[in-house]
C-alpha cells in the first residue's frame, strides 16, 4: 500500500458494477460474503426457496451455480 500506492488503488478500491436482468426482487434476504457460513446459509435458503442475493467483495471467491 505504503510503496506503490496507485497499483493499490487500482486492486483494491476498484469495482466491477453487475446489473441483473431479472424480474425485480421483493421480500428477499441479502447475504453479504459467501464464505463457509454465507454459502451454508445460501444453501438452506435455497431448499427453501427463498428468494436471496450473495453480495461478495472478494472477486476471486469462487461462486457455486445456482
Amino acid at each position: 500500500k505504503k510503496q506503490f500506492p496507485s497499483i493499490y488503488r487500482k486492486i483494491f478500491t476498484t469495482y466491477v458494477e453487475k446489473v441483473m436482468e431479472t424480474e425485480k426482487l421483493e421480500d428477499h434476504i441479502i447475504i453479504c460474503g459467501y464464505g463457509r457460513v454465507g454459502q451454508y446459509l445460501s444453501n438452506a435458503l435455497d431448499r427453501l426457496k427463498f428468494p436471496f442475493v450473495v453480495i461478495e467483495f472478494n472477486k476471486e471467491k469462487p461462486s457455486k451455480p445456482f
